[in-house]
């Protein structure tokens, strides 16, 4: 039986199939990072479509649950949608002070046993040259069980679009301890905002729903 002679390297790449399975591995890992498209049809261009992001707090207390823009959920690569006036739902928990907080030693043995390799294979290959030694400490971590207060809120908001705009979405949490009501001196309303001219183009609120006290995994015991 004759055998099949193996397909040189460089015929294979320059093979229809294969440029055709770049572009698919291209394309999924473009479009995982483009926007959630809320409209139906094709894809249309960034100038006949509006661009929503929700605002990043950089706040560890505070975390988005979900967020859905007329009933379509999307994350933080954000949501592009037909101009017009739009309704906005999310549901957020802020976390208040910890308590009770018990500290528990976590070692990585995995990580651990494939560093004694390299530094098994690093004296090997040296001959009594110098190596980097495993620490075991290195690959030892401290996490802290506490308990804390979570509040949650349900956030409302509507806001009105123009094609080829980005806006922001702010959203505001309740207090844990006042709820809706302001603070003095402090804006405690949600909006959409222009994300370039900084105009506010829809406003709403959150209320808090539920506040209780739960155990949770923390890389620090405080604040």
């Amino acid at each position: 039986m004759l055998q099949k002679t193996p397909e040189p390297l460089s015929t294979a790449i320059s093979s229809p199939s294969w440029f055709a399975y770049c572009a698919v591995l291209v394309l999924l890992f473009c479009s995982s990072c483009s926007p959630t498209q809320g409209y139906p049809g094709p894809r249309l261009p960034e100038e006949q479509v509006s661009q929503l992001f929700v605002e990043d707090t950089s706040q560890d207390q505070e975390a988005l649950v979900r967020i859905t823009l007329d009933g379509v959920a999307f994350d933080t690569s954000g949501v592009e949608v037909l101009p017009g006036i739009h309704d906005i739902d999310a549901y957020q928990e802020r976390l208040g002070r910890k308590r009770n907080c018990r500290p528990e030693q976590r070692f990585d043995r995995s990580s651990y046993e494939s560093c004694l390799w390299r530094e098994r294979s690093q004296r090997n290959r040296r001959k009594g040259g110098i190596w980097f030694p495993c620490s075991m400490s290195d690959y030892t971590s401290t996490v802290y069980h506490c308990l804390v207060q979570v509040t949650n809120s349900d956030c409302h908001l509507s806001a009105e679009t123009k094609a080829g705009k980005k806006y922001l979405i702010r959203l505001t949490p309740a207090d844990p301890v006042l709820g809706p009501a302001p603070l003095p001196g402090k804006n405690q309303q949600s909006a959409v905002i222009d994300k370039e001219t900084k105009e506010k183009v829809g406003t709403g609120e959150c209320q808090q729903v539920l506040t209780h006290e739960e155990q949770r995994e923390f890389s620090s015991p405080s604040p």
